[in-house]
């Protein structure tokens, strides 16, 4: 398998058309938060709104101007084609929070190269906190780089598991009751 060649230059330059498409995707998301929402159920425990599909095709429209070369994987839609490059989507990750109006709901977009992430920005348009990485660059808040400072341990740790389900629960009961377990 060939290794992976971009030049960080070119991901800084995604980077900052990127930053600009996921906070216009934001006030999207932000300019519907309030109105009704009609509902699609995907499955079981997960739903799509209009919103959701609205946004994830104008942020598929300007992502392929921004790097034409790559494909897509996407929340909302299916793609046919996956090339070594694909930009992958996530317009409001928390659909049922949003649904709730309740304000915690990000908008996701990387980079991937063979599966492996290399670009990846996070965005929650209501607190406009926008949290981005590139490979070998590091990771920003707004545009700040994100020093770790501690390690803790689970007992000092708040920690969320959504098993979705039951059918890999055996696989992440074992992580979760792991009591030297730190983030």
């Amino acid at each position: 398998m060939p290794e992976f060649k971009m030049e960080t230059e070119q991901l800084v330059e995604f980077e900052k058309r990127t930053n600009v498409l996921i906070k216009k995707a934001g006030a999207l998301i932000l300019d519907s938060f309030n109105a009704n929402k009609s509902l699609t159920k995907k499955d079981i425990r997960d739903v799509a709104t209009e919103t959701d599909v609205f946004v994830e095709d104008v942020i598929k429209k300007e992502l392929s101007h921004i790097f034409p070369d790559a494909g897509f994987i996407m929340e909302e839609h299916v793609s046919s084609e996956q090339p070594d490059f694909n930009w992958v989507i996530d317009p409001i990750d928390g659909t049922k929070n949003y649904v709730a109006l309740a304000p915690y709901f990000f908008t996701q977009l990387a980079l991937i190269y063979r599966g492996k992430p290399i670009l990846s920005e996070i965005y929650q348009p209501v607190s406009e906190q926008l949290f981005s990485a590139i490979k070998s660059n590091g990771a920003y808040l707004n545009g700040n780089k994100i020093e770790a400072k501690c390690r803790i341990n689970a007992e000092e740790s708040i920690i969320d598991v959504d098993f979705r389900g039951s059918e890999d629960s055996d696989l992440k009961l074992p992580i979760y009751n792991k009591p030297t377990f730190t983030v």
